[in-house]
């Protein structure tokens, strides 16, 4: 799907679900939900997509693919939190939206701990 077609559904979505807001709020709530996990849905293939593009290219410079990983992965957790960052705030729950903002910030952390690392060994092993 083009990018254009999804956010030609976004807008779609949100018209509606603006015009259902006044009947339902929970619909409304259940409906952005569902909109969002659709997005999710289809901009996997972008990933996959750019995955595909740079391992070769990766590998070609001799680069350890795991650096890539830990990329691609650490963006992945920055915008899933975000965005369900968002969706809690829209849902009233400040709390939950902080929550969710400091598990992603963890969570990135986690992702990248094996880069720390290797930063780590390499500032180790030039001051030795």
């Amino acid at each position: 799907m083009k990018v254009t077609a999804i956010i030609g559904f976004c807008v779609i979505s949100a018209v509606l679900l603006k015009a259902v807001e006044r009947e339902s709020p929970v619909i409304k709530l259940l409906g952005v939900l569902f909109a969002f996990c659709t997005v999710i849905y289809f901009a996997l293939a972008f990933v996959i997509d750019i995955t595909d593009t740079f391992s070769p290219l990766i590998d070609s410079a001799g680069i350890d693919s795991e650096y890539f990983e830990i990329l691609m992965k650490a963006l992945g957790i920055a915008y899933l939190s975000s965005a369900a960052e968002e969706y809690c705030r829209q849902c009233g729950e400040s709390a939950l939206a902080s929550a969710a903002a400091l598990i992603g910030r963890l969570g990135i952390t986690a992702v990248s701990l094996p880069l720390i690392s290797a930063v780590a060994d390499l500032v180790g092993g030039l001051i030795k």
